[in-house]
């Protein structure tokens, strides 16, 4: 989303250590593990969306994502969740 990669989540300034501009994000994600102190070791990506998906609705752990801005509407959220079950499938 442009909400996430241009301020926060890009190749030089990753938060989280999470780069959601460069080709390969899916592929970076299917085993990757939250590195925060609040949210370590969750899977970003699961069977039940993971704390990627989280993060954008109702976070048990850290801030609800895009920070500082609108929260996505119900129409994005969807569409993540859709890339997210894609991308769980692996190649």
């Amino acid at each position: 989303s442009a909400s996430c990669g241009p301020d926060c989540h890009n190749p030089t300034d990753n938060e989280a250590m999470l780069d959601l501009v460069t080709p390969g994000i899916g592929a970076r994600v299917q085993a990757a593990v939250s590195t925060t102190e609040d949210c370590n070791g969750r899977a970003l990506i699961d069977d039940d969306g993971g704390l990627f998906l989280e993060k954008l609705t109702s976070p048990r752990c850290g801030t609800r994502m895009p920070f500082g801005v609108a929260a996505l509407s119900a129409a994005d959220v969807e569409c993540v969740r859709r890339w997210i079950d894609e991308v769980g499938a692996g190649p």
